[in-house]
C-alpha cells in the first residue's frame, strides 16, 4: 500500500512539471480529455434491454415462487417456531469467537435462505423497479426524503450485497434430508 500512494505522489509530481512546458498545454487545448460526439448509438441503455432484464427477473422469480408454494416445498426455507431466533443468535456469536457449534441443525442456513427469499430478492426487485426514470417519476422520487432515489439506491445495494454474500453462510453437516428436493 505505501507503495502505491509513492507511485501516485510521483505521478502527480510528473503531470504538475509536464503541465508548465508550453507543448503540453497545446496538447490539452487540442485534446480536452472529451472526444468529439460523432453519429454513433444513442447513450445509455437501449429500451429492449431494460424491458428484458425486467422480463427475465420477474420470469425467474415465477420459476422459483410457483413451485415453491404448489409443491409445499416453502417449509423447508420458512422456520417453523420462533426458537429460530435464539438459535441463530448463538450461532452467530459461536462462528464469531471461533468455537464452532457442534451442527445439529442448520439455523443459520435456514434464517439466510429465508431472509434470501422473502425479504430481500422481492425487497431488490420493487427497489429496481422503483429505480426505472418512469417510475420514479411517478412516484416522485427524485426529490430527497425516505422515498427519495438515494435511499431506494442504498437499500437496492444492500440487497445486492445479501444476496452476493448469503452463499457464504455455513452449510456443511446439514442432518436434513435433501434428497427429496
Amino acid at each position: 500500500m505505501p507503495l502505491a500512494v509513492l507511485g501516485l505522489m510521483v505521478a502527480v509530481a510528473i503531470a504538475a512539471h509536464l503541465r508548465q512546458h508550453e507543448w503540453m498545454q497545446e496538447f490539452i487545448v487540442r485534446y480536452p480529455g472529451t472526444p468529439a460526439t460523432a453519429d454513433g448509438p444513442e447513450s445509455g441503455v437501449p429500451a429492449w434491454l431494460r424491458w428484458s432484464h425486467l422480463f427475465n427477473l420477474v420470469f425467474n422469480g415465477a420459476v422459483f415462487y410457483v413451485p415453491l408454494f404448489s409443491t409445499g416445498q416453502w417449509g423447508r426455507i420458512v422456520p417453523q417456531s420462533w426458537d429460530v431466533i435464539p438459535n441463530a443468535a448463538s450461532t452467530m456469536v459461536q462462528y464469531l469467537s471461533l468455537d464452532f457449534p457442534v451442527n445439529n441443525g442448520f439455523v443459520a442456513q435456514l434464517t439466510a435462505y429465508f431472509l434470501t427469499v422473502f425479504v430481500f430478492a422481492p425487497l431488490a426487485f420493487i427497489t429496481g423497479l422503483l429505480q426505472a426514470p418512469a417510475i420514479a417519476a411517478r412516484f416522485g422520487l427524485g426529490a430527497v426524503r425516505p422515498t427519495g432515489r438515494s435511499p431506494v439506491r442504498s437499500t437496492s445495494a444492500c440487497c445486492c450485497g445479501w444476496c452476493s454474500s448469503s452463499p457464504c453462510i455455513p452449510s456443511w453437516s446439514s442432518p436434513r434430508d435433501w434428497s427429496g428436493i
